[in-house]
């Protein structure tokens, strides 16, 4: 997707979801009343914040030519588990999850070329961790959100940027117009402080660590 599709493409996502908590609970609601203009949102939402996951990638993906067919079997994967999604609340982690195992898949192998993803993906299960193993999801998004929120304005908008929607740190020193390494001493700051909550350490744990 070119750079100023999705631009406006966020432009549209912020304006309805401000933070992951609101589409949790946008989620929730579909879920309840099965508003298809929820559904819409949500559906708009995912394939934004997919794209955004890869595409913030690019520069550690071994093979840039399998990011769209990872792009798309993310979004299979969302469409084929969606119903049977424990926590409503959780949905923007229990996406970045597929996200994440879609990513590890392709680059399970970096000594060869991987074969193309759709076969394999469209057959492979949806992995979810055992019950006895799951965290709180719901509750690890409450507290980033609250963490998040208490920071300084000037950490809290590095942070809504790299954790809400997925900037790398040199793409937000752009934005901000700030010097890499400072905007790289202000995250690692960020993370000392959300890493106090022991409910955070899964989610950093999970693709959010500097």
């Amino acid at each position: 997707m070119e750079s100023w599709l999705l631009s406006e493409l966020e432009r549209r996502v912020r304006r309805r979801f401000p933070d992951l908590a609101a589409v949790g609970r946008a989620c929730e609601r579909y879920r309840n009343t099965g508003d298809e203009r929820l559904r819409a949102d949500l559906w708009e939402w995912t394939y934004y914040w997919i794209v955004r996951f890869f595409a913030s990638r690019l520069d550690r993906t071994a093979w840039p030519s399998q990011l769209e067919a990872m792009i798309d079997a993310a979004l299979e994967r969302v469409r084929r588990g969606f119903a049977q999604l424990r926590y409503p609340q959780a949905y923007p982690a229990w996406v970045n999850r597929i996200c994440l195992n879609v990513w590890y898949s392709a680059h399970r192998s970096p000594e060869r070329l991987p074969e193309p993803l759709y076969p394999e993906e469209r057959d492979m299960p949806i992995e979810e961790p055992e019950r006895d193993q799951q965290f709180d999801e719901t509750e690890v998004l409450k507290v980033l959100a609250e963490l998040i929120e208490a920071l300084p304005p000037l950490q809290r908008e590095i942070a809504r940027l790299h954790v809400y929607y997925g900037y790398g740190l040199k793409e937000i020193a752009e934005r901000l117009r700030m010097l890499p390494g400072t905007v790289r001493v202000y995250w690692h700051r960020i993370v000392q402080h959300l890493r106090r909550h022991p409910r955070l350490r899964p989610w950093l744990e999970e693709g959010w660590t500097p």
